[in-house]
């Protein structure tokens, strides 16, 4: 549309009324300077934003001698230093440029602009002067500003990639990979010369795999930034085709460091609670009174001797209870469903004859639901017991 003005206003120089109808007319911020940068005129629309008088001169296209760079100080402070150099790079060159910046309104608010100025020129190439449009972006801005802030925060990077490389990175996604967020998308080289050398291999399968299947894909890499931090970051893609063809992927980039590291502390965690319970001989258990769940430890399992993909009930327990243990663990049973604790003592009878001295100890939670848990452990106490019964059954002899 700025193109067609230019030429309208080239067949009818010198600048007047109708070439500033024609920029009223249009549905955006318009304005047009003399070849050495200074406005000289706004439509109404930015001249009511701006809050100008009525009888500015701005407003009749008036040509005051004004400074290239006057309209400057209606920016917002953070962006007049690229503004001003987009601005003087089109005076220097007489080529069109574009630049993107918040404007004061009469409001004293401020909202986002895309300006594009174009050069008039005479047949001799002499830049005669210089149109303009300024494009309401703030609600384009706002939405970007929202999904940065909202990448930021959950360390998460969106990013595109075809099968020529990557042709898109969010800012986030540089920050994640320790990059200058104004630079370049990486090519695939790029990107792999990024990952950590023993995981390089497997990302290249993973790209090709992809692009061969055309299939979505979920898999966590390390990285290695600029300055040597390794961090962990999961990617999820998913192919965006048109009818067969594909076209690129696109998806994301997590920063999964602190993740990863908590779930490698808690498997050690559990791996130095296996052994301990191993060592000890101590099961760790959960019961659900109510709805007759179990949950045990791996070392619970080992002691009853069951698998441990058997789905545990309190009839597989009870039946292997000695039979002359049994009333005291009824009576166990009987302060369970009271919500009390439980520790007591009980001999497993065994399919073979062995006998098992067992010792059980529990904490009773009523839950949110009203349901009644036991919290507790199992300890194996029989080669205890029969050492402390070896002297018993010497002196019997």
């Amino acid at each position: 549309m700025i193109e067609h003005f230019v030429s309208v206003a080239q067949k009818r120089l010198p600048l007047g009324p109708e070439l500033q109808i024609a920029l009223n007319l249009i549905p955006a911020h318009t304005w047009y300077a003399v070849p050495l940068g200074a406005f000289t005129f706004v439509n109404e629309r930015a001249a009511d934003y701006l809050g100008l008088p009525k009888d500015h001169h701005l407003r009749f296209g008036t040509v005051i001698g004004a400074d290239w760079d006057s309209h400057i100080p209606l920016l917002h402070p953070d962006d007049r230093e690229e503004a001003r150099r987009v601005w003087s790079d089109c005076l220097r060159t007489g080529c069109a440029g574009e630049v993107s910046f918040r404007v004061l309104n009469a409001e004293g608010g401020y909202r986002w602009f895309l300006s594009r100025a174009e050069p008039v020129r005479a047949a001799d190439g002499t830049v005669l002067y210089w149109i303009g449009v300024n494009l309401d972006i703030d609600e384009h801005k706002q939405a970007e500003f929202y999904l940065a802030e909202g990448q930021r925060l959950a360390h998460t990077g969106s990013w595109a990639f075809t099968p020529a490389g990557f042709e898109y990175w969010s800012s986030e996604l540089f920050q994640i990979h320790g990059l200058d967020a104004r630079g370049k998308a990486p090519t695939k080289e790029e990107y792999l010369a990024l990952v950590y050398p023993e995981d390089r291999v497997f990302v290249e399968q993973q790209i090709q795999e992809a692009l061969a299947t055309n299939r979505a894909f979920d898999f966590t890499k390390r990285i290695v930034r600029p300055d040597g931090q390794i961090r962990s970051v999961r990617c999820v893609g998913v192919p965006a085709s048109q009818g067969r063809t594909l076209q690129r992927f696109v998806g994301t980039g997590m920063d999964v460091t602190e993740q990863e590291r908590l779930t490698q502390d808690l498997q050690r965690r559990e791996e130095y609670l296996a052994e301990a319970q191993r060592l000890s001989h101590t099961g760790s258990f959960g019961w659900n009174v109510s709805t007759d769940e179990h949950f045990w430890s791996d070392e619970t399992f080992r002691i009853f001797e069951f698998a441990p993909s058997a789905k545990v009930s309190l009839q597989m327990i009870l039946d292997c209870v000695h039979p002359q243990d049994m009333p005291s663990v009824n009576m166990a049973i009987a302060a369970a469903n009271r919500a009390e604790g439980i520790d007591l003592e009980f001999r497993l009878l065994m399919p073979d004859g062995r006998l098992k001295y067992l010792h059980a100890v529990g904490k009773a939670n009523t839950r949110e639901t009203g349901g009644i848990e036991i919290v507790g452990a199992v300890m194996d106490v029989t080669a205890r017991l029969t050492v402390c019964r070896m002297p018993v059954a010497i002196a019997s002899l």
